[in-house]
């Protein structure tokens, strides 16, 4: 990361930074034994243009899915903020993310991921490679833009007034936090295919 400060008078700052990340050898379920298909003259739409036959590389097995360490993610982010210290009991803070996340999978938990079953042959790199292409894009807990403001009131602690006053009005804060980000990526599934197959 990279990051410029700047301080203007006693109580104010702000700062610019860029944040990126790069991981490799990530895990990622892959089916390794993918599904064999044959063609179907089924034209009926919403209707699979292939039905499901055997098994390719060990027909007495359904799904064999291990985790492969192939997956790779890429981060960056412009982070800008701004901050008031304590001016006149007031403390203040804003700031804003503009990121990118992406990633070959955002996770182990297939059933939460919202895309087919990646399929691939135990040894091709090959067609590892050409999966991981596809299955590149952005993370499912990607977020574009975010915005954070908070607010802090110290009220004094009246010191000179009457016990009462100080118990009621002297010392406390008041707070306030505001948040809005922008959605996370969507995915369009058709839960009528199976992506089980190299082809």
């Amino acid at each position: 990361n990279l990051s410029v400060q700047h301080q203007t008078g006693a109580h104010m700052s702000t700062e610019i930074s860029y944040v990126g990340t790069r991981s490799w050898y990530l895990p990622m379920f892959i089916d390794a034994n993918p599904t064999n298909y044959k063609a179907t003259t089924n034209t009926q739409a919403g209707q699979n243009a292939y039905v499901a036959t055997t098994r390719a590389v060990y027909p007495s097995f359904g799904l064999v899915r291990p985790s492969f360490s192939v997956g790779r993610s890429w981060y960056d982010g412009l982070q800008a903020g701004w901050k008031l210290n304590n001016y006149h009991h007031l403390t203040a803070t804003a700031a804003y993310t503009y990121s990118h996340s992406l990633d070959h999978s955002s996770g182990l938990n297939i059933s939460t991921d919202g895309k087919p079953i990646s399929a691939a042959v135990i040894g091709d790199y090959k067609e590892i490679d050409n999966l991981l292409k596809l299955e590149k894009g952005s993370s499912l807990f990607d977020s574009r833009h975010r915005f954070v403001t908070s607010v802090q009131y110290a009220m004094p602690h009246l010191q000179s007034a009457h016990l009462l006053e100080r118990l009621a009005l002297g010392g406390w804060n008041a707070n306030a936090i505001f948040q809005i980000q922008s959605g996370n990526p969507l995915t369009v599934v058709n839960t009528s295919y199976s992506a089980q197959s190299l082809y």
